[in-house]
């Protein structure tokens, strides 16, 4: 209480006309934001490396189940040649060369 008899009068921090307090409450400010903004940024990275790490994986393994079943194939048409032609279509068994003779030219006519 105030035993003077005079009002009390207050001056709160938000009437300080000090421009140093001011640029440095925007500084603050500025540096919150940046610090928020990058912390998502971080965030959104994180979670697309974790998709593509995934992704990665699932290729890496569907193309090991790939080439499994392709050796296996492969290894299948060595006891039956019937597949050859299947494997001969897909590019897994070279398809065979025949040693005939190549055709004559024709004459060209001027």
């Amino acid at each position: 209480m105030d035993k003077t008899g005079e009002a009390a009068t207050f001056r709160g921090f938000c009437m300080n006309k000090n421009p140093l307090v001011t640029l440095l409450m925007v500084l603050l400010l500025l540096s919150v934001l940046a610090a928020a903004g990058l912390s998502f940024w971080y965030v959104q990275s994180t979670r697309r490396l974790n998709l593509l790490q995934w992704q990665a994986t699932q290729a890496t393994r569907n193309r090991n189940i790939v080439q499994n079943l392709a050796n296996e194939a492969v290894e299948y048409g060595k006891r039956n040649p019937a597949i050859d032609p299947v494997l001969q279509s897909v590019g897994l068994k070279p398809k065979p060369s025949t040693n005939a003779a190549p055709l004559p030219a024709k004459p060209t006519t001027r």
